[in-house]
């Protein structure tokens, strides 16, 4: 994988980095969703939230759902069905 470059790479990528590059900044992206689901969670009585903006995190977890029953393996796929189930559910009894 190193010794393979990207295609639309100036020729300084390798296959390699693009990997670690790309699983990096999606396992932040999710992080970063995950904290901010339960920061709202944890302070939802203090912060004025419409109930349509809870929406966004069922749209989200429902995308992860089918990526990871497309993409990815078994435990992904568990994973995120379980946390949309939560978001649905939090997102009806608000």
């Amino acid at each position: 994988m190193k010794s393979t470059g990207v295609r639309f790479s100036t020729g300084r990528a390798n296959v390699w980095d693009a990997w670690l590059g790309f699983n990096i900044s999606h396992g932040l992206g999710m992080f970063l969703f995950g904290a901010a689901a339960v920061w709202l969670g944890r302070n939802l009585e203090h912060v004025e939230v419409a109930r349509a903006v809870l929406a966004i995190p069922v749209v989200i977890g429902l995308a992860y759902f089918l990526l990871s029953v497309r993409f990815w393996f078994y435990a992904p796929a568990v994973g995120s069905a379980i946390a949309t189930a939560c978001f649905v559910a939090a997102w009806w009894s608000y």
